[in-house]
């Protein structure tokens, strides 16, 4: 059962990668009041985010064939196939399969940002189909971030002014925390020793550049937002003290 779990799971979340994390929307104009850095970060955060959704959903579909190869297919296909996606010699069907405490938590995180991420393309979506549109078509990015006349209060907007951040933060600490875990499928399949390794390490740094990105461009979102709805926005601020985490921050 728990190989066929994991699967499914793994799947899903190849999935959820391609669903959830759309590009931020386009960078800002040249004369926009934002450091070199940030200019940096913006110009930047389109490839990487492309980047990291594409190796993310290309290691969730490894890992599963690695289960499917090792559980499910006669030895001859495996021996064949096996070493093209999992180099190690003897992987363990049981490690790759089961439920630790590591993956789950590591789903969990995964999930959840995926889940927010999708409420905050319904709610723009139900505010304005166009704006969701444009939200959702992988070119514009996220919803509460693409400046429309009308301002999102409600979904995940209820509770935080920036869910989308923290939703994409959610997903990069998810696969952190499944991709570092001693039976993971990076270790198991000693995917660090190929050159896969090089690959993963790159996908580290542009989850870093793309994390701090967000939290850094949060302060010109924040007040292009106040010139664009004015009071509109105050009230709101007061309303949602909460940029990211509801009750923390």
């Amino acid at each position: 059962m728990y190989p066929i779990l994991a699967t499914i799971i793994l799947l899903l979340t190849g999935n959820a990668w391609q669903v959830a994390l759309t590009p931020p929307p386009p960078p800002p104009e040249e004369d926009a009041d934002i450091g070199f850095v940030e200019q940096l970060l913006e110009y930047g955060i389109y490839p990487l985010a492309f980047y990291i959704r594409l190796l993310a959903s290309a290691l969730a579909g490894c890992h599963a064939a690695t289960i499917l190869l090792l559980g499910y297919a006669p030895p001859d296909a495996a021996s064949q196939l096996l070493p093209y996606i999992c180099a190690a010699e003897h992987p363990s069907l049981r490690l790759l399969s089961a439920p630790t405490p590591r993956f789950i938590l590591g789903i969990a995180l995964l999930g959840t940002g995926a889940l927010v991420r999708l409420a905050c393309v319904f709610a723009a979506e139900a505010d304005s189909p166009h704006t969701a549109k444009d939200a959702d078509d992988g070119t514009h990015g996220a919803p509460d971030d693409i400046p429309d006349e009308r301002l999102l209060t409600h979904g995940p907007y209820a509770y935080v002014r920036h869910p989308t951040h923290t939703a994409v933060w959610a997903m990069l600490a998810g696969a952190g925390v499944m991709w570092t875990a001693p039976e993971a499928y990076l270790r198991e399949c000693a995917v660090m020793h190929t050159s896969a390794g090089f690959l993963v390490q790159a996908w580290a740094v542009a989850a870093v550049c793309v994390a701090v990105g967000l939290y850094r461009r949060t302060p010109s979102e924040e007040a292009a937002r106040k010139e664009q709805f004015g009071g509109k926005w105050e009230a709101y601020v007061r309303r949602v003290p909460y940029k990211f985490v509801p009750y923390v921050m």
